[in-house]
């Protein structure tokens, strides 16, 4: 069942080593989105590589 829900398991040691998890919506999308910081409001651009179909992976933007 959970192979085809689109449901993930988390592994408790990404937590251990400073991940969180947050859901986000895009589009009409949810999404599971994993980050080292500690979002508390989504305002301006954020920037995220794919991992699986609908878990992302928050990379910091780059300051020019």
């Amino acid at each position: 069942v959970v192979l085809t829900s689109n449901s993930y398991h988390m592994n408790p040691l990404i937590g251990a080593l400073g991940y969180h998890f947050y859901e986000v919506a895009s589009g009409g999308v949810t999404y599971v989105l994993i980050s080292k910081r500690t979002l508390h409001h989504v305002r301006g651009k954020h920037r995220a590589a794919t991992v699986a179909d609908y878990m992302l992976l928050d990379s910091p933007l780059k300051k020019t």
